[in-house]
């Protein structure tokens, strides 16, 4: 059976699911197992020498058609970095037609932008200074979203509007219900950012992506393939959900791989089209890189006076989606002060974050408070023993430990002042907070929570509360904890959650970017 046989009769088998509004995640697990039955070994994988057959400091070479001649040279700069393409285009074994890699490329030149699923920054810098990548200049910091989820980085990175939820799962504020996240999941609605895409696998693949990475990814690693060569001119942008499954199965190692394949991937291609083409890599957000068990809550807030439910019709409810299995939590309550100081006992929390007022039809608005000294107006970072406020103060950004240093941020400030950008305690620029932040324990953290708490910037369904957890913990489905065992997953305000990559041998890069950044940089229109 062929990769598009399969992909039509799974397109029918779930059509059916459709219909049925499932309110469970099994029937997707079924088809996910069906569709495996059918892939089997089906795509072809790119491939391209791991070795040349000579090198000296400054070329390597290749005989690629294996008839014992070298036929295709790549001059490598002093950095280490490929500058220079040269192809032997009579078949005398020396190089003839030459491309230059370190200029700027062609205006009507391919440029392939690929979409990963989870990649800590850590992890490609490794493999960049092992010699991978090296069509490209080093990869900079991206700092994802918080939640660190992928709908959310990448309705950002392709400036396409907020999403519904924070997951396809999510509590509809108007409504007062739990949305059906079977439904959202299936048709997309969660996910605006999909349409400037020109290749992402059906959604009714992505639980085979957890089941069986391996299938998804060889399907994944063929569609690209066919549609990068189809391509003349123009962009091209392609995501892959394989990596999500890849790396919360297999964690560290089997991201390492999926790379590894990409900048194959990336070699091959510029090879076939003799240097007329650029590339463009990114991911969503990082990975935790530990092993996690599933935290339940529920008992907690109910010995608390909460009870946990579907909708909220009276003080002691709360309500709390759980879709994925993530190292974040959102919960929708009246009393997110208490329901905070309960979730603070649990050895799984690390910080909760709220509003000091709850959402109303007028929620706070971050870009009109250009100088508030409301202390309502304000948002709330704890820990077990600390407590923030985060405040738009005289145009900055304001950070108030009351009780302790929940964001581990004061010394960042006392830094800021020694170097003149803030008075003792003020406000700070924004982008000073952001450079100042790139590589802390969480990065970015003011600017993060802001947007994971206002109405319409990450979702127009904004939670009460959020929980970061601690490494080694996740919360969410109880049915995808027991078809999985997760190595790795992400969501959490901290470092490995937050910071991925971005690399291009197409445009200029600065060494630190936020997810918000990548729409202006690559050119990147809000889609229809």
């Amino acid at each position: 059976m062929t990769v598009a046989s399969a992909e039509r009769t799974h397109r029918r088998f779930a059509a059916g699911m459709r219909v049925a509004r499932l309110p469970v995640n099994a029937p997707l697990a079924a088809a996910g197992l069906l569709l495996g039955l059918l892939l089997g070994g089906c795509g072809q994988m790119p491939r391209f020498p791991a070795h040349p057959v000579q090198t000296d400091s400054q070329r390597l070479a290749f005989d690629l058609d294996h008839d014992g001649n070298e036929d295709y040279w790549q001059d490598v700069g002093r950095d280490g970095r490929k500058t220079t393409l040269h192809f032997d285009d009579d078949g005398d074994g020396r190089p003839d037609a030459a491309v230059r890699l370190d200029a700027p490329p062609p205006d009507d030149v391919l440029h392939v932008l690929i979409v990963l699923d989870g990649v800590p920054f850590e992890v490609i810098r490794d493999l960049y200074a092992e010699g991978r990548f090296r069509l490209f200049p080093p990869p900079s910091r991206l700092i994802s979203v918080f939640p660190a989820l992928t709908d959310l980085a990448l309705a950002r990175a392709f400036d396409a509007g907020p999403c519904l939820g924070y997951e396809a799962l999510h509590y509809d504020i108007s409504r007062n219900r739990l949305s059906n996240g079977n439904d959202v999941y299936l048709s997309g609605r969660n996910e605006p950012w999909t349409a400037g895409v020109d290749y992402r696998c059906s959604t009714n693949w992505d639980v085979l992506a957890y089941l069986d990475p391996s299938a998804v990814w060889r399907h994944e690693m063929d569609r690209f393939l066919h549609t990068i060569r189809a391509a003349d001119s123009g962009r091209v942008c392609l995501y892959t959900v394989a990596t999500a499954g890849l790396g919360t199965r297999g964690g560290r190692q089997a991201i390492r791989q999926y790379l590894a394949t990409i900048d194959d991937l990336c070699e091959q291609i510029t090879h076939e089209r003799r240097g007329q083409v650029r590339f463009t890599l990114f991911a969503d957000h990082g990975h935790g890189l530990t092993a996690c068990k599933r935290v339940i809550f529920k008992p907690l807030l109910r010995e608390a006076g909460f009870r946990v439910t579907d909708t909220i019709r009276q003080d002691s409810d709360v309500v709390i989606p759980a879709y994925g299995l993530v190292t974040s939590a959102v919960m929708h309550t009246l009393q997110p002060d208490k329901v905070a100081d309960a979730i603070l006992q649990h050895e799984a929390t690390d910080l909760v974050m709220y509003r000091r007022v709850r959402f109303t039809d007028q929620p706070l608005s971050w870009a009109s408070q250009t100088n508030s000294d409301d202390p309502d107006a304000a948002f709330v970072v704890r820990s077990r023993d600390a407590e923030a406020h985060i405040r738009m103060f005289g145009g900055g950004v304001l950070y108030e430990p009351l009780t302790g240093d929940p964001l581990k941020l004061v010394p960042v400030l006392l830094r800021l002042a020694t170097e003149g950008k803030t008075a003792s305690k003020g406000p700070v620029a924004d982008r000073d907070w952001f450079e100042a932040t790139v590589d802390h324990e969480y990065p970015d953290a003011l600017y993060r929570i802001r947007c994971a708490l206002e109405k319409g910037t990450l979702v127009e369904n904004p939670a009460d509360l959020i929980v970061s957890l601690k490494e080694g913990y996740a919360f969410g489905s109880a049915f995808f904890s027991a078809i999985c065992r997760v190595e790795s997953t992400h969501g959490a305000l901290s470092r490995g959650s937050s910071t991925t990559f971005i690399m291009s041998n197409a445009v200029p890069l600065p060494q630190n970017l936020r997810v918000d950044d990548v729409p202006g940089l690559l050119g990147l229109d809000a889609p229809d």
